[in-house]
């Protein structure tokens, strides 16, 4: 085999390579603004267009532009680099009216909570409705994300989980769902099994 040939079928095995990743961050992000949105019963959506080329963003895109800075709520575009102010866009299950929300990346959504800490749930939502969407999408559970900013939080999110979350049980990792159900993995595997549901393999993905 040639050495360009061997470049060639390389670089092509690097390019499929990273194409896979990708499909697989965005599928599981695709997953997570769903459990999220379920949790919240409605429909979530990242999807923004760069105000400064005009270029349709990913989500993955989107999160990706934030910068480490807890304060800086502006993502980057990556095509042209321009920074603007993300939004999510929410449609609640049986309505049409839609509603917009400030996305909030990890670090952002952690500094932010800090403030919160005290409320329980319900009024954490009606406080910053933005805030408490962000944290759930990144973090699954209220409890979850506090417990990452080092936070005691004596509150607990009361959700019958086999009803609201049905839709995707078996579409993740069974670790994954248990992260929005507030639950173990071990738990969300013994449930799923008792139904007769497929475990999750990344293989669906590609199907």
């Amino acid at each position: 085999m040639g050495l360009g040939i061997g470049h060639g079928l390389h670089l092509g095995q690097e390019i499929a390579l990273k194409i896979s990743i990708e499909q697989k961050r965005g599928y599981m992000l695709e997953m997570q603004l769903a459990l999220s949105g379920l949790k919240s019963g409605e429909k979530l959506e990242i999807t923004e267009r760069c105000p400064g080329c005009n270029v349709e963003l990913k989500p993955i895109e989107v999160l990706e532009g934030f910068s480490s800075d807890p304060t800086d709520l502006d993502t980057t575009c990556p095509h042209c680099g321009k920074k603007f102010r993300p939004k999510m866009r929410a449609v609640r299950f049986g309505s049409r009216n839609v509603e917009h929300y400030q996305l909030y990346c990890p670090a952002q959504t952690l500094h932010a909570l800090r403030s919160h800490c005290k409320l329980p749930p319900f009024e954490i939502e009606r406080a910053n409705a933005a805030l408490y969407r962000s944290a759930i999408l990144h973090f699954g559970t209220l409890k979850a994300a506090m417990k990452e900013a080092r936070i005691t939080y004596r509150f607990t999110e009361k959700m019958d989980w086999k009803v609201k979350l049905a839709p995707i049980l078996g579409r993740v990792p069974d670790v994954m769902f248990a992260k929005y159900a507030g639950v173990s993995p071990a738990t969300v595997g013994k449930y799923r099994r008792m139904l007769g549901i497929r475990r999750f393999t990344s293989q669906e993905i590609y199907e």
